[in-house]
């Protein structure tokens, strides 16, 4: 008799791993969103879309602080009926005069998505809205550059963020009431090592 500890691969393993092998992802989504300045308050948003089936793009002009959508467009390059999904681009306009806030994902799926439009444009500004309200934080923690011997103060920069980024408060576990002192405790000032680092062993 054979013995075990000598024979070859388990065939059945074998044939598990060579199926898994062969195995190969036929969908992936790529997504990229960009924020070009075009002077002290208007700031244009390009977003694009790739899959299998989708090219899309989609350039939105915003307003800040307000970020209110001063024009809208969009392109589709490749969809299952390019030159018919190309005809819904034109919804993009009823975008114009919103403002990314409450509520926006919302009225952007009304105007663009839907029977009468497009779902990856919707996708798209939803990934754009997101950008937009993210520009608070560009232009806020972007306009304080640190300061030789000033030393950064966790509990204050979130508090200076609550007070000038509009509808941050209770948005996320950080900016939460309650939280502030997980801040104090445990954040760390920026440039400053990781609290959590300090007390590892050298």
């Amino acid at each position: 008799m054979e013995d075990p500890r000598r024979a070859g691969p388990d065939p059945r393993r074998v044939s598990e791993a060579e199926r898994m092998i062969a195995m190969q992802n036929i969908y992936g989504c790529t997504k990229n969103v960009a924020i070009i300045p075009v002077d002290g308050e208007r700031f244009v948003i390009k977003a694009s879309l790739q899959d299998p089936v989708h090219e899309v793009y989609a350039e939105v002009e915003i307003r800040h602080p307000s970020l209110e959508i001063l024009d809208a467009s969009a392109e589709i390059r490749r969809a299952p009926f390019t030159e018919v999904c190309n005809l819904t681009t034109g919804r993009m306009k009823k975008l114009v005069g919103l403002c990314v806030g409450p509520g926006f994902n919302q009225k952007s799926r009304d105007a663009i998505s839907g029977s009468d439009g497009c779902h990856r444009l919707g996708d798209l500004m939803a990934e754009i809205a997101t950008a937009a309200y993210q520009l608070h934080f560009v232009q806020f923690f972007g306009s304080k550059p640190s300061s030789p011997g000033v030393e950064d103060v966790p509990i204050a920069r979130r508090q200076a963020a609550l007070e000038n980024i509009p509808g941050l408060r209770n948005t996320c576990f950080v900016y939460k009431d309650g939280n502030e002192e997980l801040v104090r405790d445990m954040a760390s000032p920026i440039g400053g090592t990781p609290k959590g680092l300090r007390e590892q062993p050298g």
